[in-house]
């Protein structure tokens, strides 16, 4: 199974909670690729340099390209929420505009199969949500061809969650998380390593 990985904005940004968020979900990602390669993902991975090298928006634009050029089978991109909330959760694409929602709400199994596993974490989660549910409209969800999920462990503007992202506990938790959950997804879709 090919899967696109990716963190959510770029590093060329003047908004230090952006900034934050880059580093925090790098962190996640740097543990969570090698586990992904070692257990035979097909792994399309956005280059580190493209992060320190393009605007957020570019990213955005660049990620999506890359994903459906390379017509990966789910696409996953790591972020850590804001706004005033408390909890985790995966949010996926569910409105059948221009794809099929038949193929599109494979992406609502592996938000579920992602939260399942944040049960680990030291806040509620708050479960699987479409776009909808919090009156959105994704890029990159909206845009990625293949399935697709907003990875969304914890949020940055509660100090205690914060805190904890900040370390390598944290960020490997977020990326064994996710991992574990790609794991089950898979083999849920019938795919073999």
């Amino acid at each position: 199974m090919r899967i696109g990985l990716a963190i959510g904005h770029s590093y060329r940004t003047n908004i230090k909670e952006r900034l934050w968020e880059v580093k925090v979900c790098q962190g996640a990602h740097d543990t969570l690729l090698p586990l992904l390669l070692h257990s035979g993902w097909d792994v399309v991975a956005i280059a580190p340099y493209q992060y320190k090298a393009l605007n957020n928006n570019d990213a955005l634009r660049y990620k999506v390209s890359t994903f459906n050029n390379a017509y990966v089978d789910l696409a996953i991109e790591l972020h850590i929420n804001a706004g005033g909330g408390n909890y985790s959760t995966a949010i996926y694409w569910d409105s059948p505009v221009t794809f099929s929602h038949s193929e599109h709400s494979k992406g609502k199994k592996c938000a579920e199969e992602i939260c399942k596993e944040f049960r680990v974490l030291p806040w509620r989660t708050i479960g699987a949500k479409p776009q909808s549910y919090f009156d959105r409209t994704l890029y990159f969800l909206n845009n990625c061809h293949a399935p697709a999920v907003i990875v969304e462990p914890s949020f940055k503007d509660l100090p205690k969650q914060r805190a904890f992202m900040e370390t390598p506990t944290g960020q490997a938790l977020y990326a064994t998380s996710v991992y574990q959950a790609l794991e089950v997804y898979r083999r849920g879709q019938g795919a073999v390593a």
